[in-house]
This record gives structure tokens, C-alpha cells and sequence, in this order.
């Protein structure tokens, strides 16, 4: 199955990466500020984790399969629709609305999937199935450049709708493991209003709740990167060409770091949770010092220890959630931090381009991406206390 995950999100993952590169072009073409334009990916990217609640529900009512494949087909539909559109609003409800519910659909399976087919070697499936979306980075932010200058980017979405609509059908072959199927008496006791109460039961698992804080503190600044880079890089006097290498070696290292960390991970030597916060650490203090690098070489450096650092982040973002309440509750808890995460994610590529379009450089919005960042790593300190005081954690 960890073949098709990646397809997945090379694919589905890599167009909202690569968004940096069309970000330069809406701003053009529509006429239109950065803080406008950065809504577009921000609010897809943001309603692909707010809707992990109801990727939940589906998922659990028809499977992993169903989601993946309805998840393709949409991001088909937003990607086909997107080419046509005259207006930035239009993009807002084809890209941002249709394309954002199709990610997620996509995408949550394969986050918490990988417990039915691993066990042993868990942390390196997550870290090979995480870098789908780095080696996404990596080929789809050269190639929209080159598609882009070759067939404009409405052609270039038209493209990707295509390699949407296949990767839609490839996910017929998504076969899980466990499917076990409750029993009449079962099914009679699970009212909607029950399963409803049940399911917001979770929220009363105080490290679940700090869990929760922590990582929607850093995902406003975890995408701000992701959207401003490339326009950043244009202000110090990078080429349009430098800053398609930038994003491709940005998906290169965080593809690597990723793989690496999986491994590091299994082999168990250090704390999960030291680690994870150590890497947010190190990525809001590197996102603080970001406006003084004005060079092609320094900006290389800092996309590649950023991406090798992010790596850690990611592998451990899923195996973390899913280790910190009980095994039944791993997709419910996915969907609502997805959800609570959201706002925050959402949020933050806008208001760095507000800060841009207010002040005119990008000093002060890199300084304030970095702080909740550092922030959400300190929240997590309170986990061992949670781990000791709660009980409604996992045993």
C-alpha cells in the first residue's frame, strides 16, 4: 500500500506545495495583493485538515478506499474548474473549497492506515509515506515552472487534474486489513447522538488537549514558508528560475530528512516527544532569522536545514497523536487536530501577506511566524504532567 500512499501525495500534496510558483502568477494575472493570493492555497490547505473530522466519518462509515477515491475525483473537478475561472473569488470556491475537501479526503487515510499494515517497522512507513509530499515538492515546483513558461498555468492545472483523475482510479486498489464489522446489537446501541457523545468524549483527555494547543500553535507558521518563500526570494533578487531550485531542493531535503528521521525513530534511541519539540524549536528559530539571508546560496542552506529538521516534525506529528490515546481513537483524534489546527494554519500565510503588503518587506511577518512556533514546543512541555493527572489517557 505504501506505494500508492506516495502517488498520493506526490501528487495531491505537491500541487498545494508548489503553490508558491502560481502564487506569483494570481498576483499578476488577477490583479491582486499577496495577502489575497496567499488566501487561495492557505484556505485549500486549511480546510483539507478542517475537514478531517468528516474524512473521519466517511472513513469509518465506507472506508479508507471510498475516501481516497472520492478525495481524487474532487481535486480532479477543482484543478479542471480553477483553469477556467476569470476572477480570484471564483478560485476561492473551485480551488480553495473543492480542492481543500478533496486533499483531505485523500490524504487522512493514509495517515493512520499504516497501523493495520505496520508494526514493527511503523515509523519508517510513516517516514517513507510522509515523503510522498516532499518528493511532491521536489518535482512539481520545477515542473509548474517549466509547464508554466511552456503552456501557461491554466494548462498546467488542466495537467494536474488529469494526473488527479489517475490517481483516483489507483486508489481502488487501496485494500485495508481490519474491517471488522459490528454486531446487530452492536450497531443498535451506536445511535448517531451516542456515537456523537462518545466521540466529543475525547476532548476530556487532558493530553490530548494539550497535545492539541500545542500543535495548533505552530502550524500558523508552519505553511507561511511554504507560500512566501519564493516571493521573498524575488524581493532579495532571486530569479524566478533560483526560486523553482529553492522549493526543489525544499522538497528534496524534507523528503530526506523524513526518510531519515523514520528510521532514527524505530530505532527508538531517543524520546519521541524531546524530539518533536526540539525540531519546532529549530524550525521557528530558523524561520526568525530568514529575513537576513538576502543570497542565493544562503537561502539554499536554509531551505535544506529547514527541510531536513521539518522531516522530524512530520514523521513524528501522526505517530505521536495516534500513541497518545487508544487505538480505536486514532482517526477520530487525526480528524480533530486536523480540525483545530485548521484555523491556525490557515490563518497565517494571509496575515504574513497582510504584514508584507502593510510594511512593505517580509520582516516582520517572518518574526511573527516564528513565535507561536517556539510557543506550541513549549505548551508541550505540560505533556507528562497530562500523562500523570489524566484519566482518560492511554494506559
Amino acid at each position: 500500500m505504501t506505494p500508492n500512499f506516495l502517488k498520493v501525495k506526490i501528487i495531491i500534496l505537491g500541487v498545494l506545495h508548489a503553490f508558491g510558483v502560481f502564487f506569483i502568477l494570481f498576483i499578476r494575472d488577477f490583479e491582486t495583493t499577496k495577502a489575497n493570493a496567499a488566501w487561495v492555497g492557505s484556505i485549500a490547505y486549511g480546510l483539507s485538515m478542517l475537514t478531517g473530522p468528516l474524512a473521519g466519518v466517511v472513513i469509518n462509515k465506507f472506508g479508507h478506499r471510498v475516501s481516497m477515491m472520492c478525495g481524487g475525483l474532487l481535486c480532479f473537478i477543482a484543478l479542471l474548474s480553477s483553469s477556467f475561472v476569470n476572477s480570484l473569488n471564483h478560485l476561492f470556491f473551485t480551488f480553495s473549497f473543492i480542492y481543500g475537501l478533496g486533499t483531505c479526503l485523500c490524504i487522512t487515510p493514509t495517515m493512520t492506515l499504516g497501523q493495520d499494515y505496520f508494526e514493527k517497522y511503523l515509523s519508517v512507513s510513516i517516514g517513507i509515506i510522509t515523503s510522498g509530499s516532499s518528493i511532491g515538492t521536489l518535482v512539481m515546483a520545477p515542473t509548474s515552472q517549466a509547464l508554466i513558461d511552456s503552456v501557461g498555468w491554466r494548462n498546467t492545472f488542466r495537467i494536474y487534474a488529469v494526473a488527479c483523475l489517475f490517481t483516483s482510479l489507483f486508489n481502488f486498489f487501496v485494500r485495508p486489513i481490519s474491517n471488522t464489522k459490528k454486531t446487530a446489537s452492536e450497531t443498535l446501541r451506536s445511535s448517531p447522538l451516542r456515537r456523537l457523545i462518545q466521540e466529543l468524549a475525547l476532548w476530556k483527555n487532558r493530553v490530548f488537549i494539550v497535545w492539541s494547543t500545542g500543535i495548533t500553535l505552530v502550524m500558523f507558521g508552519y505553511y507561511i514558508p511554504y507560500v512566501h518563500l519564493i516571493s521573498f526570494a524575488l524581493d532579495a533578487g532571486i530569479t524566478p528560475d533560483q526560486g523553482s531550485i529553492l522549493i526543489m531542493v525544499f522538497g528534496a531535503s524534507t523528503a530526506i530528512g523524513r526518510l531519515t528521521f523514520g528510521k532514527i525513530v524505530q530505532l527508538g534511541l531517543l524520546n519521541r516527544l524531546h524530539m518533536h519539540q526540539l525540531s519546532m524549536i529549530v524550525c521557528g528559530t530558523a524561520t526568525m532569522f530568514l529575513p537576513f539571508i538576502q543570497s542565493f546560496g544562503g537561502l539554499l542552506s536554509y531551505v535544506v536545514f529547514f527541510g531536513m529538521v521539518d522531516g522530524c516534525f512530520v514523521v513524528l506529528l501522526p505517530l505521536m497523536t495516534c500513541s497518545l490515546v487508544q487505538a480505536d481513537k486514532a482517526v477520530l483524534a487525526w480528524g480533530f487536530l486536523s480540525g483545530t489546527s485548521s484555523i491556525t494554519f490557515t490563518l497565517g500565510p494571509p496575515i504574513a501577506g497582510f504584514l508584507y503588503d502593510s510594511l512593505g518587506s517580509y520582516n516582520v511577518a517572518f518574526h511573527v511566524a516564528s513565535i507561536p512556533v517556539i510557543a506550541g514546543a513549549l505548551v508541550l512541555f505540560m505533556i507528562p504532567w497530562a500523562q500523570r493527572t489524566s484519566t482518560t489517557t492511554r494506559p
